[in-house]
């Protein structure tokens, strides 16, 4: 399995127009799971959280958590958009008949063709996990599931102006007008080239000082529910570390942890390092991932460590839940 993008707060994503951080309402998440959810509360049709693919893809599944708290006829809203670049070339919309998820392709003219719209309604105020499996193509497919049911299932062509591959997504809204919120939260959100309806994603975030801290600032500069770009930590030489611990409560029981992704928000300053690795630190030494050029601007990194680096074999558990397992980044020249 590739996964694509594995994230759940702020931090992961870029903000487009009209989202906020939401840890107020608690129904709209797993509280085991997320901190937080991703609001989008607009009445603008492009407002969102959108991610990037690690990679462009023709085949994939995305996962996540949405909870609407209004299903009324939302033509307006795009609730989640596939891209090829800027342009939405898929994209789940609310049909004027309440509570009818509806699959529309889009050309970059912003010309729409509907596909198909699901029979069953979506209630407001009920949190679901969609999962989305799309083949994008001239004879291509898009199924989409809420909580395991099969919503859509379309085949036939679903590209636009001959794009071939897609580079990430936006997660939207309803969307509304005048007086009338149409909010949509997200959590846990996943994209792998693999079925996600199995898939779960637990959020640990940072909770005190690691086995290693060489860089100026603490840990408590990273662990906010919503990132605050006026904390930072730095690094102004290269091969310094710095590690966190982590809150691991929300592992529960045994289940199969089948990936840990490490993300960042991070930048390159004009002088000192211009790279960075980040880290996972496990059975008492640390294993860096691939080295990567940071942004010029602040921007997400991230690494997807599929299996355990200390034994070459998949993550248990107790490898996350252990005292000394560390999260971190590592300076590079």
């Amino acid at each position: 399995m590739t996964y694509l993008f594995i994230g759940g707060e702020d931090h992961d994503f870029t903000k487009l127009g009209g989202c906020v951080v939401n840890t107020a309402t608690t129904a709209a998440r797993r509280t085991a799971y997320a901190r937080c959810s991703l609001e989008v509360d607009s009445t603008s049709a492009t407002d969102g959280w959108q991610g990037a693919f690690s990679a462009p893809a023709s085949t994939f599944w995305f996962t996540g958590r949405v909870y609407h708290n209004n299903c009324g006829p939302g033509t307006l809203g795009d609730i989640f958009s596939v891209l090829d670049g800027t342009t939405r070339r898929l994209v789940l919309k609310m049909s004027a008949s309440n509570g009818k998820y509806q699959l529309i392709k889009r050309t970059a003219a912003g010309t729409n063709t509907t596909l198909a719209t699901a029979a069953p309604n979506i209630p407001p105020n009920v949190l679901y996990k969609l999962d989305l499996f799309v083949d994008y193509g001239a004879s291509g497919r898009v199924q989409l599931y809420a909580d395991g049911t099969l919503l859509i299932d379309y085949s036939g062509d679903v590209t636009t102006d001959g794009a071939a591959t897609l580079s990430g997504f936006v997660l939207g809204s309803v969307a509304g007008s005048g007086a009338t919120t149409y909010a949509s939260l997200w959590s846990e959100i996943i994209a792998a080239t693999q079925d996600t309806r199995a898939l779960s994603l637990v959020t640990l975030p940072p909770s005190g000082a690691g086995a290693t801290w060489a860089w100026t600032g603490a840990y408590t500069d990273l662990n906010e529910v919503t990132t605050s770009d006026a904390t930072l930590c730095t690094s102004a030489n290269p091969d310094e570390t710095a590690l966190v611990a982590v809150n691991s409560a929300g592992i529960t029981g045994n289940p199969a942890v089948l990936a840990v992704c490490v993300s960042a928000r991070a930048q390159k300053g004009g002088t000192g390092p211009q790279n960075g690795q980040l880290v996972v630190r496990t059975g008492g030494n640390d294993y860096p991932g691939g080295a990567q050029p940071l942004p010029a601007a602040l921007a997400r990194i991230a690494n997807v460590w599929e299996s355990n680096p200390a034994t070459a074999g998949a993550w248990a558990t107790g490898d996350l839940t252990a005292a000394g397992f560390n999260i971190g980044i590592k300076s590079l020249a």
